[in-house]
C-alpha cells in the first residue's frame, strides 16, 4: 500500500496498517501473510495456512447463529 492509499483510508480501518521498520512499506495487521513476511525478514512462509481468519470467521459465524 502506499502513503497515498494509507492516507485515504477512515481513521477507524488506518488502525490495522503498520509500516515495516526494515522496508517501510505499510501493510495490513489483520493478514497473516503481509506479518509473516514482514517479521520474517521478508520471506515468505508457504507451510503455514493462511487462511485462519477465514476459518475463525466461519466458527464464530456457525457458532453464534446456529440455536
Amino acid at each position: 500500500m502506499t502513503a497515498d492509499e494509507y492516507e485515504q483510508l477512515p481513521a477507524d480501518e488506518k488502525e490495522h496498517f503498520a509500516t515495516c521498520s526494515e522496508c517501510g512499506e505499510i501493510f495490513d495487521r489483520r493478514s497473516l501473510d503481509e506479518v509473516l513476511f514482514h517479521h520474517t525478514d521478508h520471506k515468505h512462509r508457504p507451510d503455514i495456512n493462511h487462511n485462519i481468519r477465514k476459518r475463525a470467521r466461519t466458527f464464530f459465524y456457525v457458532r453464534f447463529t446456529s440455536s
